[in-house]
């Protein structure tokens, strides 16, 4: 929707405001608010396009272009201020100069140079303008989208423009609250922290307003794989690498090292299918992962990260790979021989030593009796009688034969 007075326009339709961008068709240069209706980014509409505007020297003369800006729009307010950025923005942009003396309704009323093309700007030629009542806040983040590479600081600002005095500011991280009380926050980049960073102003415990800005930590890939996967011969499997990175990683390529050679294959899985595997799918694959690391200055650089799986074809038994199958055949008939003949021995030397242990024990339990060398002479036991005279008794023998006395 375009129109000429979005101030009119806002007091009637209150609720949609948000919904809405500011657009502007009276002057020469037809331009709009993003978000709007009444704050955001300056666009201008060129060549049958919108995109965001890019003032040489706007810096120096933001208070009368926001003026200007805010006039063309259709507001008739006083407090119109040039909301500052940061750092280098990359995009689209309608790049042109502009000087301004505040007396102008129309941007095309001021010193406007050649609008030309641009792909990127940096932020303090941004314009970023809020057309404010006599009693309105506006609290603005210096840059609402923060590129960092993890480990590296960074910062940033919390404006305020109310007419109130006495305020307060509170931080929140990722919707958690930070103990840092000032304009000017500092940090460093961690890749588990990125998110979304708040800045709320308070009086008297009542808040005016709040804005976010949005934390990107880039880090190059980083993969977790499998050290060792087997695979039956004849089996499908399917190996993966888990990538993390920040972009995303564009590009997943795959390579297999084997006794026969290499081969390469790219693709943007983090999968790779090993279909009916043989022999020849036995090897290390290694799995690299490649994403392009913008910095804020513009500065493009390739991060790359890689995984080892060593894949391990094997017979459908679980024995040996394929691969060792392949490369040894079947075992000869010399070991298969050799191992029996261990065997036999091994079973002979058992009996034998089971035999020992068995007539050991008898040994113990029966000992054998030795031979009188003069024959089989009696042995005589004396007794003594209730008188305590010493009597003998009749001869006992140590064979079993009947013997008499002589």
């Amino acid at each position: 929707m375009e129109y000429c007075n979005p101030g009119l326009w806002r007091s009637i339709v209150p609720f949609f405001t948000v919904l809405f961008s500011s657009a502007c068709v009276c002057g020469g240069i037809q331009v709009r608010l993003d978000p709007g209706p009444n704050y955001g980014n300056v666009e201008m509409y060129h060549n049958g396009t919108w995109q965001r505007a890019c003032l040489e020297s706007f810096n120096y003369f933001g208070r009368n272009v926001s003026h200007v800006l805010c006039k063309q729009l259709g507001f008739n307010t006083t407090r119109n201020v040039a909301m500052p950025q940061t750092g280098k923005h990359h995009g689209l942009f309608w790049h042109t100069g502009s000087n301004c003396s505040r007396g102008e309704r129309h941007l095309s009323q001021c010193h406007v140079g050649i609008i030309t093309n641009r792909t990127s700007c940096y932020g303090y030629n941004i314009p970023r303008i809020a057309c404010l009542s006599d009693n309105e806040t506006r609290v603005d983040i210096a840059n609402h989208n923060i590129t960092v590479a993890d480990g590296l600081r960074f910062s940033t600002s919390c404006y305020v423009y109310t007419p109130h005095t006495g305020f307060s500011y509170h931080w929140n991280h990722n919707w958690k609250n930070v103990s840092y009380p000032r304009r000017h926050f500092h940090g460093k980049a961690n890749r588990t922290e990125a998110g979304n960073l708040t800045c709320s102003v308070s009086l008297n415990g009542k808040t005016l307003g709040s804005d976010s800005t949005v934390i990107n930590v880039i880090y190059p890939p980083s993969i977790q794989c499998e050290e060792i996967v087997r695979v039956a011969n004849g089996q499908s499997r399917t190996v993966q690498c888990k990538v993390d990175s920040y972009p995303r990683h564009h590009m997943m390529t795959w390579t297999l090292a084997t006794t026969a050679g290499t081969r390469t294959q790219s693709s943007h899985r983090d999968t790779y299918h090993i279909v009916n595997a043989s022999a020849g799918d036995e090897g290390n694959y290694t799995c690299r992962a490649t994403n392009n690391l913008t910095y804020p200055d513009g500065q493009v650089e390739t991060g790359t990260g890689t995984c080892v799986i060593k894949v391990k074809v094997t017979s459908p038994s679980g024995g040996r790979s394929a691969a060792e199958s392949a490369a040894k055949g079947a075992p000869d008939q010399e070991t298969t021989t050799s191992s029996a003949v261990w065997g036999g021995l091994a079973l002979v030397a058992i009996v034998v030593i089971g035999l020992l242990v068995a007539v050991i024990v008898l040994v113990i339990r029966h000992p054998y009796t030795k031979e009188v060398p003069n024959g089989d002479k009696p042995i005589e036991m004396t007794t003594v009688n209730r008188a305590g005279v010493a009597a003998i008794s009749g001869p006992l023998y140590e064979n079993a034969q009947d013997h008499r006395l002589k």
